[in-house]
């Protein structure tokens, strides 16, 4: 399926709208795209924290959101709508990066929901404009490698390892 840049680009989310969403729904699914170590320092307030390998991204980009954790896989299809996030895209279509997080899964994402968007300047315009939609945790529980969100995001999944049987 070839990413279609146009819609990505009507798909921004500007952090005001964001934060009207956040405040007003509760079926609303967040997905933070940052490495793990950003997420576990600060977030915003309910997003799952999906940072994923080079090999995850190439595998994602070839099969489709399938490969990834259950307790994604059932927030996104309870969903109305889907918000993804990094650290400070503007604009998907004059990304430098073309095989970032953020494109990748929003070419996936968008190929199984209708409402997909992601938040126009990423986490930390965002998180500059709404400090206290945010969730920010102190620096020792944050490189403890702990999470704090109480979802298994930084838990190594067996089947995803090289030496995993298959």
């Amino acid at each position: 399926m070839a990413l279609d840049v146009a819609a990505m680009a009507a798909r921004a989310l500007s952090s005001a709208c964001f934060a009207s969403q956040l405040q007003a729904s509760s079926n609303l699914c967040v997905l933070d795209l940052r490495p793990n170590l950003q997420y576990r320092q600060s977030h915003i307030q309910d997003a799952i924290s999906l940072s994923l390998s080079n090999l995850l991204l190439r595998r994602v980009a070839a099969n489709g959101i399938g490969i990834l954790p259950g307790y994604v896989k059932e927030r996104l299809a309870r969903a109305s709508t889907i918000v993804l996030y990094d650290a400070e895209t503007e604009d998907v279509e004059r990304s430098a990066d073309q095989k970032s997080a953020l494109k990748v899964m929003l070419e996936a994402v968008q190929a199984v929901a209708m409402s997909v968007y992601f938040l126009c300047g990423g986490f930390s315009s965002f998180q500059s404009a709404y400090p206290d939609l945010c969730k920010v945790v102190a620096a020792e529980n944050a490189s403890s490698g702990s999470s704090t969100h109480g979802l298994a995001a930084t838990q190594a999944h067996p089947h995803y390892h090289p030496s995993a049987p298959r």
